[in-house]
């Protein structure tokens, strides 16, 4: 063996899993890529946040950043259903394990 190579023990670090989600989208107006980090953030928010008005409000300011020209409002729960009639910018409404999220931006 060559003096000037050394051998190094490179340890891998454990991917992390990732957990298996239910989602269904009911309704969006979101590109695809938002929509998927929608989705991303809504269950990593819903699995560190205490209660739902946590992670929505998590969810909200990400997407106060993201998009900051309109407000943005956001709803999760596992026992709601809406029926809306909207003059929104954006939306997404979907289901995501046993939670209902609803994301969307109002004009004002």
């Amino acid at each position: 063996m060559d003096k000037n190579v050394e051998e190094t023990n490179v340890e891998e670090q454990p991917k992390k899993e990732e957990k298996q989600r239910y989602v269904k989208i009911m309704h969006t107006n979101f590109n695809h890529d938002d929509q998927s980090l929608c989705i991303e953030k809504a269950g990593e928010s819903i699995d560190s946040c205490k209660t739902p008005k946590d992670a929505a409000r998590v969810l909200k300011e990400l997407w106060d950043e993201k998009y900051p020209l309109h407000p943005w409002h956001c709803i999760i729960g596992k026992h709601f259903a809406a029926s809306i009639s909207f003059q929104s910018k954006k939306i997404i409404f979907f289901t995501i394990d046993q939670h209902n999220v609803m994301l969307y931006q109002t004009e004002s």
